[in-house]
């Protein structure tokens, strides 16, 4: 709607704290631009999971128009995402969906954790690629799940495989850009982000 969204990670105490006090609570900052030069800060969302954390996760639209955050909450069974969903012109209202999201078929190696990268629908059918943290892998590997109600999710394989590439794979974006798509993820908080470039086949 002409408006662009920034979600920054951040804590009460400043972002440098999460380093030092793990007990300090990630939030969410909230900034709106009209022009991507001129931003407007925004009332933290609502959206916190109850005794959870915030991590890594993904927007998209949903088949209603809603806009939909998909992402990792930590200390939760399971390590299986939450969602939101905002249906307010600004992204200012969130809600919690009641519905538990449920990932199955696994494989017991990438049971670490899952941090939503990206979501996509093609034809009737959802789509999720999800960043994983496999420190006893040998390859980075990146999971597929698909889904018809963006709530029960399987296995589907693997969306990439890398055996250069370390296993420690997190905070994954995946994105369109300029007739191509990129893939990046952060392998440490203390080291360089890695950059992958593509196509993504819609088979």
């Amino acid at each position: 709607k002409g408006r662009h969204h920034l979600f920054l990670a951040n804590t009460l105490g400043g972002y440098q704290n999460a380093f030092k006090d793990y007990s300090d609570p990630i939030i969410l900052q909230h900034l709106m631009s009209e022009d991507l030069i001129h931003w407007k800060i925004l009332p933290l969302p609502a959206m916190r999971p109850d005794g959870g954390q915030f991590e890594n996760g993904t927007f998209f639209v949903n088949d209603k128009g809603e806009v939909v955050f998909l992402f990792y909450g930590e200390h939760r069974p399971g390590n299986i995402p939450y969602m939101a969903v905002s249906r307010d012109d600004e992204l200012r209202d969130w809600q919690l969906q009641p519905d538990t999201v449920t990932v199955n078929g696994v494989p017991s190696d990438l049971r670490r954790r899952h941090d939503p990268s990206a979501v996509w629908r093609h034809g009737d059918t959802w789509f999720m690629t999800a960043t994983t943290a496999c420190p006893d892998a040998s390859t980075m590997r990146l999971p597929l799940y698909r889904s018809k109600d963006l709530v029960n999710w399987d296995y589907a394989g693997l969306f990439y495989e890398d055996a250069k590439a370390r296993p420690v794979n997190e905070c994954g974006q995946l994105f369109p850009l300029a007739g191509r798509h990129v893939f990046a993820s952060s392998h440490t908080l203390a080291e360089n982000a890695t950059y992958l470039t593509g196509k993504v086949n819609e088979d």
